[in-house]
């Protein structure tokens, strides 16, 4: 499949465009005729520009008669800089902000036409700010009458461990503390108590505080009813136990649901009003033209103000009406075109990059074929804690880079190419085919993602020039999310029902590329309140994982965090859900910022993008702190706009300089920089458009560049086009920025993982801790004298062991951490090994510390990948295999540091692969798929070529290795091919019936790979390269095979 089909922009598109037209920036805002003061007082008489003022910030609307020359300076400069920073704002960014800037929407056809109506026919819709809405209800929730009428549940965070109940972050109604730039995030425990469980297990099925207590009070009579209540009340503090005045984060009224709550409670009757006439006021404001509204807001927010005190009272939005809004469909072909060409020069590897050496430490701790409860696996005191970068609470990991060689190679080639541009004066660099083959690396098509959003504006001379192709798309600052839908989320309830048959497409379309996948809406009440804004969205998916507040499904389709546990194979980390034995990926419909979440929200989101290779926007990687970057281009599209980097060595700065000095160095360093008369002051995804031509704006990037750190910058972008290069939208012309939803086209999507079939393994099962039958040695120092040690030392102390009976037997096999080491298991009874044989693995240590073959040893707690290797019942035959494996391996390595070992050793492990699948009872067929599906079939075909008749004639199983037997090597694989081939065929029987009862933990042939895998490991070492390369060859013998067997 061609690459630029790999993805489907859908049928429709975002349009999101300011308030005001480009022309009031161009006319009014630049070029300033008279005094700027002027031009201001002016345009604060605009009705329309008052109100979208006094929604954004009722202060500055009031501080806007200081415009005159009467004010003191100092407040005068103030409110001039500020309002002119909101204009350029209401006239230049599209991104939806208060009433500054709407959204529509519009689908394509064979002409261009974007029409917008006039300000007056645009439709506000005004809610309260959810910040203001959980102050009312912590003050229902604070007052103990109303309490015992509220109607209360369980809390879908709760998890137990041991003898604790956690909760992992306390919400706290969206009001936690902020300390600097972070939140003080708090997470709670309780001790377990059978009151505790009781309490939670009656607190799965909603029911009244009061009737709780009356329940436990029938449970635990002796106890008083006043005790009980405030036991209860204890875990209601704790939000162990949830009110449902908390609104469903997918409800896009949360004030009449509030109302609909109240509606039976007694006792609140004078607030319950307050909340109708402030409800009945929002219906009235929003029904007002856009203008109209400056009074009734003004009677808003001060009647909210008299409920409860808040920082910002409403949140509003605008849906922007239209007469016509298409675009030609040679655009969307042009974009889906752009999809593949990003997709294709993004990085190789699957999921985000500070996951990488988080699956690492997973692998390490638990194997690939244990799943781990989600809320343990973070917690730091018994699992792993968070990955790195994780902030609440902090992570103690740091980031490791597993994709540094196409990191290397791409800033290689960018660096030549700059270099280039650079050298021929020039501030465009045209990525071509050729160029674009060079970064990309050959990846599978099915690792693509399921859905995602880019952002373009779109610029031409006319209607007439984008109708003929004859246009330009360029990258906003935001260029694209993870995500179809998710940059119209918070609108939907604007839209109409055609808009939102479209939102349903997207989810029955990922659903198709999902088979038997639960794709589950993440629902989370921030720990800053006023967040919660951003994430009130549709409710489209069937299922929805809820945290700390009120699910709007039912509870079979609500997903506590309890029921969920975290596996990884070789595609990455994915979730499960225990209840319905399913794989799940969480979506959300909103443009939340995870980054400063709780690590159990912000996990659950990222593990949304494993499993697959994510699409990046262009970056420069490291060369992004250069003075000077070129606009990248793509076909018709600026894939990265031109930027310069200004700071101190670019201006020649100096302490102390004055306005005027700064402002003729600035003017210096503008005509020998090139940059234009119209540019972006860019902050992260914030713009503010400058004219280079007018000392006020320049001011604006003085007084930035005054707030600079030591080695920091100002990022000040081209805007890449003309201003006159916006076609007409019929009010004037407008800036637009156009989002485009776009699907993976693929005809299947990845596979799910497969079911489980057995009970998890408990925690007091797993761990061997020093004293109990096996004691865990780890012993590092043998260098690169590995062999050497294994075929000598260690194989003749692991016999004398067993023949003395200071043990059972012992196995071992190859790690590092990053140091590498070996790993030994001693099986025997407590007191042998503690008691007798322990002094004698003293006596052995300190003799190979002299001889240079230890550094260190260490005893630590043996956890078995039981789940790995078949589950409990199988345990003890993969024992015996490990422990005949190793003394198989550790002979084969005594020969070899001999001379004795008769073929090379990737000869001889193609064969002993081959005869383990032979024992295990895998037909040939079988044995040659199960290799097909591990290796590339064109590697290592020249060493395999170079020695085919002897792989041929020695790993050929048939007749019990008729042609090894007449060969020498046969000596030395024969009789161990003999003595483990009982063990193999029992352990293989007992796993097919196990998986032929459903009652498996791993499938045959998987727990067969993990057994040929520690086999390789023990004669290799940790080197993946050797095991892919003697797997590669068995392939291939097998393969050249067929022909002989079929004859």
């Amino acid at each position: 499949m061609a690459t630029e089909s790999i993805f489907r922009v859908l049928d429709f598109f975002i349009l999101r465009t300011p308030i005001l037209p480009i022309d009031v920036f161009e006319q009014e805002l630049t070029a300033f005729k008279g005094s700027i003061l002027e031009v201001l007082q002016k345009q604060m008489q605009n009705p329309v520009i008052r109100e979208a003022i006094a929604v954004s910030s009722i202060s500055l609307l009031d501080a806007l008669t200081h415009l005159s020359v009467d004010s003191p300076k100092r407040k005068r400069e103030q409110v001039t800089k500020a309002f002119l920073r909101y204009l350029i704002r209401m006239s230049t960014r599209p991104t939806p902000f208060g009433l500054f800037s709407g959204v529509t929407y519009g689908e394509y056809g064979d002409a261009y036409r974007v029409t917008l109506k006039s300000s007056a026919y645009h439709k506000k819709r005004t809610r309260p700010d959810m910040d203001w809405i959980f102050k009312i209800i912590a003050q229902l929730e604070g007052d103990p009458k109303i309490i015992s009428q509220l109607s209360v549940l369980g809390n879908t965070m709760a998890y137990e461990v041991g003898n604790r109940t956690y909760i992992p972050y306390l919400t706290h109604l969206g009001h936690v503390r902020e300390s600097g730039a972070h939140f003080e995030m708090e997470s709670t425990s309780v001790r377990t108590t059978s009151a505790v469980k009781e309490a939670l297990n009656l607190a799965k099925t909603p029911q009244t505080f009061h009737a709780l207590v009356s329940r436990l009070y029938d449970d635990y009579p002796d106890t008083s009813h006043e005790q009980i209540n405030q036991f209860v009340y204890q875990l209601f503090q704790q939000e162990l136990i949830m009110s449902n005045l908390r609104p469903p984060l997918l409800d896009s009224n949360p004030l009449q649901y509030l109302l609909e709550r109240m509606a039976s409670l007694q006792g609140v009757e004078e607030l319950k009003s307050q909340l109708e006439e402030i409800s009945q006021m929002i219906k009235r404001y929003d029904e007002m033209e856009l203008g109209e509204g400056e009074g009734l807001y003004r009677q808003l927010i001060h009647k909210m103000q008299q409920v409860a005190d808040c920082k910002n009272y409403v949140q509003v939005d605008l849906r922007v009406q239209t007469d016509d809004v298409m675009l030609p469909t040679s655009v969307k072909k042009e974009v889906e075109k752009v999809a593949g060409v990003l997709w294709r020069m993004s990085p190789h590897q699957l999921g985000l990059s500070h996951m990488q050496g988080y699956r690492h430490d997973f692998i390490n701790t638990y194997g690939m074929a244990r799943e781990v409860p989600l809320l343990t696996l973070l917690n730091e005191d018994i699992g792993l804690g968070a990955p790195a970068t994780y902030e609440y609470p902090p992570s103690k990991r740091e980031m490791t880079q597993d994709n540094r060689a196409f990191q290397q190679r791409k800033h290689y080639l960018l660096s030549q190419w700059l270099t280039q541009v650079l050298l021929r004066g020039e501030q465009e660099l045209v990525l071509d085919e050729d160029k674009i083959a060079a970064i990309e690396e050959t990846v599978d098509d099915r690792h693509a993602p399921r859905s995602f959003e880019l952002f373009f504006s779109l610029t031409a001379d006319s209607k007439e020039a984008v109708e003929a192709g004859d246009y330009q798309l360029l990258t906003g600052a935001t260029a694209l999310s993870y995500g179809a839908g998710r940059s119209i989320g918070r609108f939907t309830d604007m839209m109409d029902s055609e808009f939102t048959a479209h939102l349903k497409e997207i989810d029955t379309l990922e659903q198709k590329l999902c088979d038997d996948v639960i794709l589950a809406e993440i629902v989370y009440l921030p720990i800053e309140g006023r967040a919660a804004n951003v994430v009130l969205t549709y409710d489209n998916r069937h299922y929805q994982i809820v945290m700390g507040t009120t699910s709007s499904k039912a509870s079979e389709q609500t997903i506590s965090l309890d029921d969920l546990v975290v596996g990884v194979d070789e595609q990455g980390f994915y979730l499960r859900s225990l209840k319905h034995n399913k794989e799940v990926i969480a979506v959300s419909n909103h443009m939340f910022n995870a980054s400063r979440s709780p690590n159990c929200y912000r996990f659950i989101r990222e593990l949304s993008q494993e499993r697959q290779r994510n699409i990046e926007q262009f970056h420069w990687g490291e060369l992004n702190t250069l003075p000077f970057l070129p606009r990248i281009r793509y076909g018709r599209c600026v894939l990265s706009a031109a930027r310069w980097m200004l700071n101190e060595e670019t201006l020649e700065y100096k302490v102390n300089m004055s306005q005027e000095e700064w402002t003729n160095k600035f003017q210096t360093y503008r005509r020998e920089w090139k940059l234009p008369r119209y540019v972006y002051l860019t902050q992260t995804d914030n713009r503010l458009l400058l004219d280079l031509d007018e000392d006020e704006h320049v001011d604006e990037i003085r007084r930035e560049f005054c707030k600079l750190g030591f080695g920091q910058g100002i990022v000040l972008t081209e805007i890449g086009h003309a201003l006159d290069a916006l076609p007409e939208t019929g009010d004037g012309r407008h800036y637009m920025e156009f989002v485009f939803p776009v699907i993976n086209n693929m005809a299947h999507g990845r596979k799910p993982i497969p079911k489980k079939h057995a009970q998890a393994v408990s925690h007091p099962q797993r761990y061997k801790l020093p004293g109990s039958e096996w004691l865990y040695v780890k012993w590092y120092g043998t260098g690169k004298r590995f062999e050497e040690f294994l075929g000598g030392q260690l194989r003749e102390f692991c016999l004398m062991a067993q023949q003395r009976q200071w043990v059972k037997s012992s196995f071992f096999i190859r790690y590092a951490d990053p140091e590498q080491h070996i790993r030994l298991r001693f099986l025997g009874e407590p007191q042998q090994l503690m008691g007798t044989f322990m002094p004698q693995l003293h006596q052995f240590a300190s003799k190979c510390l002299q001889e240079g073959m230890l550094s260190q040893i260490m005893i630590d707690t043996y956890d078995p990948e039981i789940e790995r290797y078949g589950g409990p019942e199988c345990m003890g035959m993969a024992h015996q295999w490990f422990c005949m494996d190793s003394s198989i391996i550790m002979e084969w390595l005594r020969l070899k540091e001999q001379g004795l070992l008769p073929i090379h050793k990737d000869m001889l492990v193609v064969i002993s692969v081959i005869d383990i699948m032979e024992q295990f009872g895998i037909s040939f067929d079988e044995q040659l798929a199960f290799l097909d599906e591990m290796v590339n079939y064109k590697a290592y075909l020249d060493v395999f070529r170079s020695q085919r008749s002897l792989y041929m004639k020695l790993a050929d199983a048939r007749n019990a290795f008729e042609g090894l037997k007449s060969h020498k090597a046969g000596e030395v694989l024969i009789p161990a091919f003999q003595a483990r081939r009982t063990l193999l065929h029992d352990y293989g029987v007992q796993l097919a019936q196990k998986e032929n009862s459903q009652t498996y933990y791993v499938k045959r042939l998987n727990a067969m790979h993990s057994l040929i895998h520690l086999h390789i490991n023990r004669l290799y070492g940790i080197d993946r390269e050797d095991e892919i390369r003697v797997l590669t060859l068995a392939r291939h013998t097998l393969h050249n095979l067929v022909y002989l067997r079929g004859r």
